[in-house]
């Protein structure tokens, strides 16, 4: 089994394809943009909130789905 995990450089349609064609696994960060920063306002308006609170570094994790 091959697992690929790349930064949004590696967000082509072509590297979809062919991990898809060769059934490998991938995780591919895509790059922010308008809706995005939507999505991304609560979990970071909570990061600095319990940052403010514990004065430790945070890190939330959130999921969405896409629609095409």
């Amino acid at each position: 089994m091959f697992i690929l995990r790349g930064d949004s450089g590696f967000g082509t349609p072509a590297m979809y394809d062919a991990c898809e064609q060769l059934h490998i696994q991938y995780t591919i960060g895509i790059g922010m943009n308008a809706r995005l920063k939507k999505t991304q306002r609560f979990p970071a308006e909570q990061a600095v909130l319990q940052w403010e609170a514990t004065g430790q570094p945070q890190r939330l994790f959130t999921a969405f789905l896409v629609s095409g």
